[in-house]
């Protein structure tokens, strides 16, 4: 009788690793040979296990903090503060906030929405365009590639992760599905989808209605025939001072990106050329965003209503890519329950979504429809 295949338990305790954090773990196992061998095997994959610059998340706690502040103030309710949530009452209900947490969203939803092969099995049952895609286990490597390679060009993240942790895009080959395969088996189950080309988009829907849509556009630097990358990132980050945008990036993983694509940080760009600084849409990596719900077509609006629905989010952010917004065509890739708000309020010509938020849930006079 044949043995089940065992995993690894170097790998095993790698994959718990990298969806708990390091800094969770005793510091017996931290100073472990396995834990060791962990790091060295993820240092050699460039994996990184939840790099994250406290600097950018004490920004978003704060500036978010401040934005719910601001629209209750403007809204004349009393907010109270205490060990980091955010009280917010009128006509007798109450909304908590801590980060981006909501006293109102379901556990059910964010259990639903942390499934991206269930969210995308019920978002098919409720009529929204969701791409192919196959999920798979660490023992299917080889039958994931062949997957890959089949529905080429395709992307390669985890079946259960966030922040675009362990995403992969736009991949062609055996060898860049392979590697994509070995950062995203890390947190668990590997999701092999259809690439689906196209505008980034978060459409951001309270209760079944999409109060904005932002389109979010990878962080990227623009040539002008004399000036290096270096120079022109430098210039574009002190444009964004004292902006909601976040720096663009200048580590290890970025100069690696660049040279993938043949250039350097000494590279002059030609007048106009674009050059991409990341590969996926996420706030830390400095992406920028513009506020287009005025100009999406309808049914892009109704889509991303049916997404939240399908998963019985309250608030949630839903992911759609779709070649131009302003026609039917479209992909939701993703729901999620726990959205960045700020990043609704980085265009100057913002929305205004947590005034809707405080109105619709604390049942203020006054339409929560209206346009802010």
């Amino acid at each position: 009788m044949l043995r089940p295949i065992q995993e690894p338990k170097w790998k095993s305790v790698l994959r718990r690793l990298a969806a708990t954090g390091v800094r969770r773990h005793d510091g017996l196992f931290m100073n472990s040979h396995l834990f060791r061998r962990c790091v060295r095997f993820a240092r050699r994959k460039m994996l990184p296990i939840h790099r994250v610059d406290p600097a950018v998340v004490k920004f978003e706690e704060d500036t978010c903090r401040q934005l719910w502040r601001d629209a209750a103030a403007h809204l004349g309710i009393p907010v109270t503060e205490g060990h980091g949530i955010l009280t917010i009452q009128a006509n007798g209900r109450v909304l908590r906030v801590r980060d981006h947490l909501f006293s109102s969203e379901s556990a059910f939803a964010a259990i639903v929405s942390n499934d991206k092969q269930l969210t995308n099995t019920l978002l098919r049952d409720a009529c929204v365009n969701v791409p192919e895609g196959q999920a798979f286990s660490w023992q299917q490597k080889q039958e994931a590639i062949q997957y890959g390679l089949s529905i080429a060009p395709c992307v390669a993240k985890p079946r259960a992760a966030a922040f675009g942790v362990g995403v992969s895009v736009n991949l062609t080959t055996e060898r860049q599905i392979r590697r994509a395969f070995t950062r995203a088996e890390l947190f668990g189950d590997v999701l092999i989808e259809r690439f689906a080309a196209g505008d980034n988009y978060r459409a951001l829907v309270l209760d079944g209605r999409c109060i904005s849509i932002v389109r979010r556009q990878l962080a990227a630097v623009i040539g002008d025939g004399r000036s290096t990358v270096a120079e022109l990132v430098a210039r574009e980050n002190r444009a964004r001072r004292d902006t909601l945008l976040r720096p663009l990036r200048t580590d290890p993983e970025t100069a690696q990106l660049l040279q993938r694509s043949g250039a350097s940080w000494e590279s002059v760009p030609a007048a106009g050329d674009s050059i991409p600084l990341a590969s996926v849409c996420n706030y830390q990596h400095g992406t920028t965003y513009a506020e287009c719900l005025t100009v999406a077509h309808p049914e892009v609006v109704a889509a991303s209503e049916r997404a939240a629905l399908a998963v019985s989010a309250v608030i949630s952010g839903v992911d759609a890519i779709a070649p131009d917004i302003t026609k039917p065509e479209y992909i939701v890739n993703e729901v999620n329950t726990m959205p960045l708000l700020l990043i609704h309020y980085a265009d100057p010509d913002h929305r205004d979504p947590i005034r809707e938020i405080l109105i619709q849930h604390l049942g203020l006079s006054g339409s929560a429809h209206q346009t802010f």
